[in-house]
């Protein structure tokens, strides 16, 4: 139905233009309209005749430009972090009370760590990427994310309590570590990603089986994490600098 309006975007789309192209009938159309209209992903003109898409979506896409953007700014970063490790490194995106895998990039070690395929979504606060962003947050913001999710956090052997001091510990480090919490067997390292404005939306984490880290080893993947995250907030920082010039240039 979003494609099928947002085909017609100039004059809008009628409902039974939709209906066609959906193969439904008009009854179905105009309740699944008023549905995508009543959630602002569509719009209806001033006659209720023609829809067009909604203004829900604008933010929808700067949503999906986050995290693909963000893909190909860490893509370097994170074949350098699997080079040197050896190990899967993983990057995973805020969208509001959840975190999604949006990269991984797998090292040489024959023992590949796969804990989160591409898309995968779990609630902010588990595993190694996911405790990385909360933690960072102001206080207001994580204790308000860990109240909406905590009723999720059984499922990956967390409590609220214990996700509240994991991301405390991170905060004192620098960086966050889940050893052999959600997955026996398996500990991450993440450090955050901010964006130029210097929120933090998004995560650098590497997973590997808990044999292979040992406390030294952590503290200098930790220190590698953070660096390549520092290095990356940067270069966004420039880059929507540079960006912001190209738009006063344009305008003037």
């Amino acid at each position: 139905m979003l494609s099928s309006v947002a085909s017609r975007a100039n004059a809008g789309a009628k409902l039974a233009e939709v209906a066609e192209d959906c193969g439904l009938n008009r009854a179905t159309t105009h309740r699944l309209l008023q549905a995508l209209v009543v959630n602002g992903l569509l719009e209806r003109d001033r006659n209720g005749s023609r829809y067009f898409v909604g203004f829900k979506l604008v933010h929808l896409s700067e949503l999906a430009l986050r995290r693909f953007g963000l893909e190909a700014a860490t893509l370097a970063a994170r074949r350098r972090i699997a080079e040197a490790t050896g190990d899967t490194v993983f990057l995973t995106t805020r969208m509001g009370t959840r975190m999604v895998c949006s990269a991984r990039s797998e090292g040489s070690f024959p023992v590949k760590v796969l804990t989160l395929d591409v898309g995968a979504m779990r609630p902010l606060g588990v595993g190694a990427g996911g405790l990385a962003i909360l933690a960072f947050l102001d206080d207001v913001e994580m204790n308000r994310i860990v109240g909406v999710v905590s009723d999720q956090y059984p499922a990956f052997n967390l409590d609220a309590a214990r996700v509240v001091q994991l991301c405390r510990e991170a905060r004192a480090r620098g960086y966050s570590i889940d050893a052999d919490t959600v997955l026996h067997g398996v500990t991450g390292v993440g450090a955050p990603l901010r964006s130029a404005d210097g929120a933090v939306v998004a995560s650098l984490s590497v997973a590997a089986v808990s044999q292979r880290m040992t406390d030294e080893r952590i503290q200098s993947i930790g220190k590698m994490l953070q660096d390549e995250a520092r290095n990356l907030s940067q270069e966004l920082e420039m880059m929507a600098a540079g960006s912001g010039r190209a738009v006063d240039a344009d305008k003037s």
